[in-house]
């Protein structure tokens, strides 16, 4: 049995990981988030996580049961990571944005854009803004200091990843051409 845990996917199609922030870098909402944004981002391809799973199917391992975490070897942190995504998405100037108004944007302003939403849905408003919530959970991922080690599954599944720069390459031409929007 081979278990793979892949870290923040990134990539065309990806809605949580680079639609969202997109659309939060491109509202100034987030850009250089300070020390909440200095955490590892554990970012990892949508097609190298495809290709890990392909390889997963043919791969010779010894143990009965092997657990790989899947994340780029070049593991950044998330200000680079928005600064990167921003300035390929024309979502300039990056801003340096205060753990203050971090905070109120996401216990105040989110839940009052989460709330609108909600109702938007209830009444069928299918033209409501599609402003993003920036919850909590995420200002506390951000931060977070826990780095995936992806050594195990560099040797057996996947000797080569995808470069952090293809990586943002790929997701900025998926937003730009507009396939971000659809959800």
């Amino acid at each position: 049995v081979m278990i793979l845990r892949p870290g923040c996917i990134i990539g065309p199609g990806s809605h949580q990981w680079v639609g969202r922030i997109a659309k939060l870098l491109q509202t100034y909402r987030i850009g250089d988030i300070g020390a909440a944004g200095d955490g590892w981002s554990n970012l990892v391809e949508v097609g190298d996580v495809a290709a890990a799973v392909l390889a997963s199917f043919t791969a010779k391992e010894e143990k009965s049961v092997s657990v790989f975490n899947l994340a780029c070897d070049e593991n950044k942190r998330w200000n680079e990571y928005f600064i990167a995504l921003g300035l390929a998405i024309n979502a300039t100037p990056i801003r340096r944005i205060s753990s203050r108004r971090l905070k109120i944007d996401s216990k105040l302003t989110s839940v009052v854009l989460k709330l609108m939403q909600l109702i938007a849905a209830r009444m069928h408003i299918n033209n409501w803004p599609k402003n993003e919530p920036l919850p909590p959970s995420l200002l506390r991922l951000w931060s977070q200091q826990v780095r995936l080690n992806s050594e195990a599954a560099s040797a057996i599944l996947l000797p080569s990843w995808t470069s952090f720069d293809e990586s943002v390459k790929s997701s900025a031409e998926w937003i730009l051409t507009g396939n971000g929007d659809q959800r």
